[in-house]
């Protein structure tokens, strides 16, 4: 999907991400108590999750560099979705001011994912992409990002709207929220449009948003889980919640990746 002589740049700062988050993530689940006074305890849990899976990320992210040279055209919407995974998580943990020793740290992986990203899509070819044997599930895509879209313009007015009336700041992840109407909402309601129209660029980002989707759900999903660690309850209607934004997505990733492919010469 991209030509050989195009991939050395975006797959240099794929790496480099890969390794930088693993090394990161890693350190941290070893090293816990460098969040002490940098998370509020109540997100300690979460963090915790999204350190492990931030390492599950990183090597699941080397292995696709490893088999996209092989030929493996699902690989390009993984790479694409691991990558914004990476790419969500650190600006959460750089704009919720986690001021830990490895903070320059998680500013670097945010570039890093960006500029792979943003390489990859600049070069990529989506309309090489092709689904020989069965089409893939572009509606039903569709529909999930339009209804996740829908819940959390919906779940995010209601934290904000109240902090908006009396001007006080809310408690909540503000980044977050910043992250998903200013970037990650827009863009699934674009992605979705692209796949009704059945347009190239949806075939490509559509599987790369479930992936990204079912990962980030997995780690709030396991944050909850977590919560007994950390002396706290388990809320159990969250977690349904959690394992349904997990669920869902990843339920539509094998009958995209498995259909895909790319004639050998274009791969």
């Amino acid at each position: 999907m991209i030509q050989l002589r195009h991939r050395t740049a975006p797959f240099t700062f794929a790496l480099l991400a890969a390794l930088l988050a693993g090394f990161t993530a890693g350190f941290s689940l070893l090293n816990f108590g460098l969040y002490s006074g940098a998370v509020p305890d109540r997100y300690l849990a979460g963090t915790a999750a999204q350190d492990a899976v931030t390492v599950v990320v990183s090597l699941a992210l080397l292995a696709t560099l490893a088999a996209l040279p092989l030929g493996w055209a699902a690989g390009w919407p993984v790479l694409l979705g691991l990558l914004s995974f990476l790419f969500y998580g650190y600006a959460v943990y750089a704009f919720e001011a986690t001021y830990t020793l490895l903070f320059p740290a998680y500013t670097s992986i945010i570039g890093l994912a960006l500029a792979a990203m943003v390489l990859t899509l600049m070069r990529a070819d989506p309309g090489r992409l092709t689904f020989p044997h069965a089409a893939p599930p572009r509606v039903l895509t569709a529909l999930l990002l339009l209804g996740l879209s829908a819940g959390f313009v919906w779940l995010w007015s209601q934290l904000l709207i109240p902090a908006l009336e009396t001007g006080t700041r809310g408690d909540f992840a503000n980044s977050v929220i910043t992250l998903d109407f200013a970037i990650f909402l827009p863009l699934n309601v674009v992605v979705a449009g692209l796949l009704l129209l059945r347009r190239p660029f949806g075939d490509l980002l559509g599987p790369a948003l479930m992936i990204k989707l079912a990962a980030l759900g997995g780690s709030v999903l396991l944050g909850t889980l977590l919560a007994p660690l950390f002396n706290r309850a388990i809320p159990w209607a969250e977690a349904g919640i959690y394992a349904a934004m997990c669920l869902l997505p990843a339920a539509l990733v094998w009958p995209w990746l498995s259909r895909l492919a790319i004639p050998p010469a274009e791969a």
